[in-house]
């Protein structure tokens, strides 16, 4: 099988192998081996040959995080019941889903960032798209801090991956 840079040439799809071998190679070549192989550089290199990875294929990782559920560090109360987990699928939101989550912070002029405001809102209408009896009041005004960080990290991701997969299935010609 003939192997290009980042790709498998038979199948046009990320060849992990290669990514893993270009970390190697970006490790040997920052001249760091043995016990430094666990130093911060070492990480930061494998974090981008595993982010290479995400931008070659961003719709397979959109499938994988676009719907799922969050087992809270806090239960959230919504209506008269206390929920220890939410599910969430930001599949089923809709165009106006998204413009009323980027209307909510009106500071953010870029269309290409998400602001951690936007990105709760977003997550906010994402639970309320996979259990609708969850106000989308409630996750933004009840989740708690660590919770709503994982919200927003999960809706910053996703808008992200969202962004590049579009990226690649708008044509100009």
């Amino acid at each position: 099988m003939e192997k290009g840079i980042g790709k498998n040439v038979e199948t046009d799809k990320p060849d992990v192998a290669v990514e893993e071998a270009g970390a190697a190679d970006d490790i040997a070549a920052a001249g760091l081996s043995g016990d430094a192989a666990e130093t911060d550089e070492v990480k930061a290199i494998k974090n981008s040959a595993a982010a290479r990875n995400i931008m070659a294929d961003p719709e397979a990782r959109i499938k994988e995080i676009a719907a799922g559920e969050l087992i809270l560090q806090n239960p959230l109360k919504s209506g008269s019941a206390e929920h220890e987990r939410i599910s969430y699928d930001f599949g089923k939101l809709t165009g106006w889903d998204y413009v009323t989550a980027m209307d909510s912070d009106n500071s953010n002029t870029n269309n290409s960032r998400i602001t951690n405001k936007q990105a709760l809102c977003l997550f906010a209408a994402a639970v309320n798209k996979a259990q609708p009896t969850i106000s989308m009041f409630d996750v933004q005004e009840r989740l708690s801090m660590g919770d709503g960080m994982n919200g927003v990290r999960l809706a910053s991701t996703f808008f992200v991956l969202s962004i590049l997969a579009g990226n690649k299935r708008i044509s100009n010609a």
